[in-house]
């Protein structure tokens, strides 16, 4: 039976407990990966929220999580970036076919940044079955309750991703899709906290084994085009491709009451890589 939801400023999430399901996706998680079986004690609360003893950032994964380790010998560019970087050439040729050498060193230069900016490096991704990675490359930015006066409410975890970070995004647990929305709004600067409420976004929901959270792809001043590469019904895996933001935007995770956070504001992530909390036992 679906337990309860809460829904507050228009977010719905269940209370601890299976969610709709999680019978099937347990088994699977159970087939593909591992448990290490460890446990964080909570030391401490920032705004409200319970974070874990150990800071958590691109260079330290949590002791004891095994991690899938990366394919090497080749760099990937995301194929939503070939036609800027197609264009951006284009100009370089024109620059050099007139002779007129500062376009084409304009063009150069373009095409260069695309080529860097839709960049998609492999990831090891940890096999903990309740570790939830992030969602994105960039900088924590907030960590707050949903609703400061209620002990059990869903916590907002918001990454800042500046237009040199990755912006491919991932799956933070292994799940299905059961809702994916489209939300317009305005166009505010990420890093402002109206823009997790205001600004365009698309909501993406997924029920795991043992949680349910929502991933937020919101748009920022520079941002202005969300790609989802998934559709409800899909089944996604930790670390698993599942989006794009183009040209600096913010990624918000919204976590259950039943997660330990393992980072705090100011931690660097990397997408699919870093544990950012745990699913409790």
């Amino acid at each position: 039976m679906r337990s309860a939801l809460k829904r507050i400023d228009g977010v719905a999430l269940s209370h601890p407990g299976r969610a709709d399901g999680g019978d099937d996706l347990e088994e699977e998680e159970a087939a593909r990966e591992g448990q290490d079986g460890s446990h964080a004690q909570p030391v401490q609360a920032a705004d409200g929220v319970e974070v874990g003893p150990i800071r958590r950032n691109a260079r330290t994964q949590r002791r004891g999580a095994r991690l899938q380790p990366p394919r090497r010998g080749k760099i990937v560019i995301v194929r939503d970036g070939w036609p800027y970087i197609a264009s951006a050439l284009a100009v370089a040729l024109i620059g050099v076919w007139l002779h007129f050498w500062p376009i084409g060193l304009v063009g150069l230069s373009l095409a260069l940044f695309f080529a860097y900016f839709f960049r998609d490096p492999e990831r090891a991704i940890p096999e903990d079955e309740r570790a939830i990675v992030s969602p994105a490359d960039g900088r924590v930015v907030a960590l707050t309750k949903l609703d400061p006066n209620d002990p059990r409410s869903p916590t907002r975890l918001s990454i800042f991703l500046s237009p040199l970070d990755v912006h491919v995004n991932r799956a933070p647990m292994t799940g299905r899709i059961v809702e994916l929305r489209h939300r317009p709004g305005r166009f505010l600067p990420a890093m402002r906290a109206e823009a997790s409420v205001e600004n365009e976004q698309t909501e993406i929901r997924i029920v795991g084994a043992h949680a349910e959270l929502i991933l937020k792809q919101i748009a920022g001043i520079l941002a202005r085009r969300i790609v989802c590469w998934k559709r409800p019904g899909d089944v996604v895996h930790r670390g698993e491709r599942i989006g794009l933001i183009k040209f600096g935007s913010r990624t918000d995770l919204i976590l259950p009451p039943n997660v330990l956070v393992l980072v705090r504001v100011g931690d660097r992530v990397r997408g699919g890589s870093t544990i950012v909390a745990r699913i409790r036992e």
